[in-house]
C-alpha cells in the first residue's frame, strides 16, 4: 500500500473578516461569530482522524476567541500568521 499525503489548512477569519470589510452589522457579525462553533467541530473531526492542520488566524480572531485558538495549539496543530485584522494587501 502506498502514502498518501494531503496539506489540510484552515483560514479561522471569523469576525475579523466582516470587519475589514466595514460590516459590522448583527447579520455579519453572527456569521463571524459562527467560526468559534465550526472551530470546535473541526477540531473534534481532526482528533478523531488523528489529523494535524494549519491553520491560519488573524490576531483579532486569537484575541476574540482565545479559547479555541488555545484549543488549536493545544492537539498540536499549526499556526500561522494571517494579519492582524484580514488587511487587504
Amino acid at each position: 500500500m502506498s502514502d498518501h499525503h494531503v496539506c489540510i489548512t484552515l483560514d479561522f477569519d471569523s469576525i475579523s473578516l466582516w470587519v475589514a470589510m466595514g460590516q459590522r452589522g448583527p447579520t455579519a457579525l453572527s456569521r463571524g461569530e459562527f467560526g468559534a462553533v465550526a472551530a470546535e467541530r473541526l477540531l473534534d473531526l481532526f482528533a478523531r482522524f488523528e489529523l494535524r492542520t494549519t491553520w491560519f488566524i488573524p490576531g483579532h480572531s486569537i484575541e476574540t476567541f482565545p479559547d479555541q485558538c488555545r484549543m488549536v495549539v493545544d492537539e498540536g496543530h499549526e499556526i500561522g500568521l494571517h494579519g492582524y485584522s484580514h488587511e487587504n494587501p
